[in-house]
C-alpha cells in the first residue's frame, strides 16, 4: 500500500466516521447525475442520519418483488447547474409487515 493509497483510506474512514451508524457509502457518478448512497446499520441510526444532513424524515420502503420486505430511507435532489444529485441514506432490511408511520 503506498502513501496515496492509505490517505484515501484515510479520508474515506473520516467520513463515514462523521455519520455515526453509518456502514458504507457509495457514491455512483454518471454524465448528467449523481445518485450517493449511504447505508445506516439500524432504523434509529436512518433517522439520526437524515436528520443530521437535512434529508426529512424517513419512509418506509417496500421492495416491489416482494411485499414482505421493507427498510427506512431518505432521501434528497439536489439540482445545482452541473447536474442532479441523489442523496439516499438506506437502512436494513426486516422481514413481515412494516410498523404503522
Amino acid at each position: 500500500m503506498n502513501t496515496r493509497v492509505r490517505g484515501l483510506a484515510v479520508t474515506l474512514f473520516g467520513i463515514l466516521g462523521m455519520l455515526p451508524g453509518a456502514t458504507a457509502i457509495t457514491i455512483h457518478v454518471f454524465g448528467a447525475w449523481t445518485y450517493i448512497l449511504i447505508t445506516a446499520s439500524t432504523d434509529a441510526a436512518v433517522r439520526a442520519i437524515s436528520h443530521d444532513l437535512g434529508l426529512g424524515v424517513p419512509q418506509i420502503r417496500r421492495s416491489q418483488m416482494n411485499q414482505i420486505v421493507w427498510w427506512h430511507r431518505a432521501i434528497t435532489v439536489w439540482a445545482p447547474e452541473h447536474g442532479e444529485i441523489r442523496i439516499e441514506v438506506a437502512g436494513p432490511h426486516h422481514q413481515g409487515s412494516p410498523p404503522a408511520e
